[in-house]
């Protein structure tokens, strides 16, 4: 096992670095990208991407934010911007992995769905039905075609193909996920603020502030679509990287408290402790030994 001072960020090819092209997605066979990289994929994130894996052979594991899965046929693994995740895989698994950033949908066409909106660090496991399959792989096929060929509006067809494939996702399945938002526009917004602030605010004052609305309105409104306050979004979504961290890094624990907003690393200790009940220490030892 490796583990490494910072979780890496990826862009569009695999590459720690800004992407050659300037395009706002791309697509690979399963095949074609463990000729180029291996069977194994350390911990990493795409910042400002989403991942989409749907495996048609072969298998493997994929650990999404600590959470192991198999990766088999029929499944298709959708994760949002952000979500930490490694995975190991046969060296004979075909598929197909698609990245495309948020900003290439119109923001109208964000809205609503349930399985993907933007400014959640979120993920969706769904089960492809076998009678769908068939149209599954010919729009993965065709996004694949006008991506390589890059005919006159190509990108416009890649565009649409994508939300073609985000209305089907909303149909099946789906096996496993993290709270995702509601189809709500404040809801939406204050998803996205807390990418922004968490580890810079923690109390739901400068949320409600920024999003100009009373602090009951907007515990109650993110209460009723997720079935939690505002204020508990915040401490889980501060956790969460936390445990990230301190599961794929070998940050100092002093470190990722002051990365994580908290001047005192003691305080840190307590609040990681009360959200959790195990100390950061303890909880980088169990996390690193399981990944072993």
């Amino acid at each position: 096992m490796t583990v490494r001072n910072n979780i890496p960020l990826y862009e569009l090819y695999g590459e720690k670095i800004v992407p050659k092209e300037g395009l706002p997605f791309n697509i690979q066979r399963i095949e074609s990208f463990l000729e180029k990289t291996g069977t194994f994929h350390h911990a990493h994130r795409h910042p400002g991407l989403s991942q989409w894996v749907w495996v048609q052979k072969g298998k493997g594991r994929h650990r999404i934010d600590l959470q192991e899965f198999e990766m088999k046929p029929g499944l298709l693994f959708a994760l949002q911007p952000g979500v930490v995740h490694d995975c190991i895989s046969d060296d004979d698994m075909e598929g197909f992995i698609l990245h495309f950033s948020p900003d290439f949908l119109r923001y109208e066409e964000q809205e609503g769905g349930a399985v993907w909106s933007k400014g959640n660090p979120y993920y969706s496991v769904l089960e492809v039905p076998a009678a769908a399959e068939p149209q599954l792989k010919a729009l993965f096929e065709e996004i694949l075609a006008e991506s390589t060929d890059r005919r006159v509006g190509f990108e416009i067809i890649v565009k649409s193909l994508i939300q073609v494939l985000l209305v089907y996702a909303k149909r099946w399945p789906v096996l496993a996920k993290t709270p995702s938002s509601a189809a709500n526009r404040l809801q939406l917004e204050f998803d996205q603020l807390l990418e922004e602030l968490f580890r810079t605010e923690r109390s739901v004052q400068p949320y409600a502030d920024r999003l100009q609305v009373s602090i009951p309105v907007l515990n109650q409104t993110i209460k009723a679509f997720t079935g939690v306050t505002a204020s508990e979004h915040i401490h889980r979504r501060l956790i969460l990287e936390a445990k990230r961290q301190l599961a794929y890094t070998r940050q100092s624990i002093s470190e990722l408290a002051y990365e994580l907003g908290f001047e005192d690393p003691n305080y840190f200790w307590k609040y990681f402790k009360r959200h959790t009940g195990l100390t950061p220490g303890l909880f980088r030892q169990q996390a690193q030994n399981d990944r072993k």
